[in-house]
Order: C-alpha cells, then structure tokens, then sequence
C-alpha cells in the first residue's frame, strides 16, 4: 500500500497540465474537449496511490483533488487564450467567461464563434450548424 504525499502530488500536477493543455491543442482538441482531456493525465497522479496524505497524516479525498484539478487547467488553459498575458489576476467571473468563449469558439482567434458574413446570408430555413468542433448532444 503506497501513500502520496499530497505536496508531491500537488507539484507534480500543474506539470503535467502544462505538457498535456498544448499537445491537445496541436492536435485539434481544445476548448471543453481539451478541458476534459487533461482530467485523466491529472488524476493518473492522484491515482496511483492508494491512499494520499497531507503532512499531518490527514486523508486527502479526491473531491478536495479535483479543486486542484480544476484551477490548474483553468489556469492553463487562460495561458493559452491570453498567450503573453498574464490572466493570473483574473477575478473568478472573468475566468470563467474567458474559459466559456475559448469553449465555443472551439479555440479558433477568429471573432470568438461570431458568425462570418457568410453565414449570416444563408437562408432562413437553414438552421446554423455552430462553429465548434464537438456535439455534446445537449
């Protein structure tokens, strides 16, 4: 039975985002997608402990690991929005409206999913298909 050190893992974990976040985006996948694929690289490393344990010996669960999870990609993935920028200083509602634009955008720079000219002259009847790259079938 091998115990974690919660400071291990939680050095290791913005690590491992930082690698994950940018090959998922050479590859196509970001906004939501990319969000969601950096769940598993993250909770390999919590995982592969049976048990994670915080200096004075308490019991970290992983409900209190994903707060962590959540906050290294959101803070990677800004990194990646704002590239040059620092979104560190971001309040909470901003950071979490830049995350939803990145999302729908599906992390074209492009008028961030707006409409083209082009799209806007199809007819009526049609009905726009959006401009991300996923369906989450809601």
């Amino acid at each position: 039975m091998e115990i974690g050190d919660w400071r291990d893992v939680l050095q290791e974990l913005p690590k491992r985002i930082h690698d994950w976040m940018p090959r998922l985006a050479e590859e196509g996948v970001v906004g939501a997608d990319a969000i969601f694929a950096c769940l598993g690289p993250a909770l390999e490393i919590f995982s592969r402990y049976s048990r994670v344990e915080k200096a004075n010996g308490e019991e970290v669960g992983l409900q209190e690991y994903l707060v962590y999870v959540w906050a290294a990609v959101a803070k990677e993935a800004l990194a990646m929005v704002f590239a040059g920028a620092d979104a560190s200083g971001f309040e909470e509602d901003a950071r979490l409206t830049a995350m939803w634009l990145w999302t729908i955008s599906g992390g074209q720079d492009d008028d961030v999913g707006l409409p083209s000219k082009q799209e806007e002259d199809t007819s009526d009847s049609e009905e726009l298909a959006p401009r991300r790259r996923f369906d989450l079938g809601i």
